[in-house]
């Protein structure tokens, strides 16, 4: 009787244990499937983009998609990009962007310190690239950009007006399709959110985005 009994408890044991596993590598692979899924969502195709219209008094926010106009060098014609914001940077940490960004690029450009009373601004967006014409080296990640406000051209922050200057930041790589990282950078008076950046060529299709 005894045998019969602790054999029957050391079956059971093993039967919790395979329970317990199996519940756990069910765990895992929900896991990974929903990492899987949320990476699909992240890297998504430009004919899934759903772009939104905007204005400078109709902005969108950070994580939403335009439109925007990029010339097309092998087309010689400008085509629109699907666009959005993902990242903005104030202050010191703006500033230590744009010089280390400036120094790796080595071109015309010279990295200059905000005035006081200034600061430097990092908008970092993303671009997707399908379906947009390339020739044989593909497309840089570079579009126009432009600060305004919601009403005219210039800022006007504590009864002055600004016209800043958007300096670009973006590496020296090329791309054929995908979704594409780019960096713009300008200077702004310290405590300013009233401002618009609009991404596309000036009289074209453009995304308007706000900060505030």
């Amino acid at each position: 009787m005894k045998k019969k009994a602790l054999f029957a408890v050391t079956a059971a044991v093993a039967l919790m244990t395979s329970c317990s596993q199996a519940k756990q590598e069910q765990s895992e692979v929900s896991v990974k499937e929903e990492n899987n899924s949320s990476s699909d969502v992240q890297e998504k195709k430009g004919s899934e983009i759903k772009a939104i219209s905007s204005s400078p008094t109709s902005p969108l926010k950070t994580k939403e998609w335009g439109s925007a106009a990029k010339f097309s060098v092998s087309e010689q014609k400008y085509y629109n990009v699907p666009v959005r914001i993902v990242g903005i940077e104030y202050g010191l940490s703006a500033d230590k962007t744009v010089k280390m960004a400036l120094e790796n690029k080595k071109g015309a450009q010279q990295y200059s310190a905000a005035k006081d009373g200034e600061q430097w601004v990092v908008a970092e967006y993303e671009m997707n690239l399908d379906g947009f014409p390339v020739d044989e080296r593909g497309a840089d990640p570079a579009v126009s950009s432009f600060v305004i406000s919601g009403e005219s051209d210039y800022i006007t922050f504590n009864g002055k007006k600004f016209s800043p200057v958007t300096v670009s930041l973006t590496d020296d790589e090329f791309y054929f399709m995908g979704t594409v990282k780019g960096k713009v950078a300008f200077i702004l008076p310290e405590k300013c959110s009233d401002y618009i950046l609009a991404l596309g060529e000036y009289g074209e299709t453009q995304a308007f985005f706000s900060f505030r």
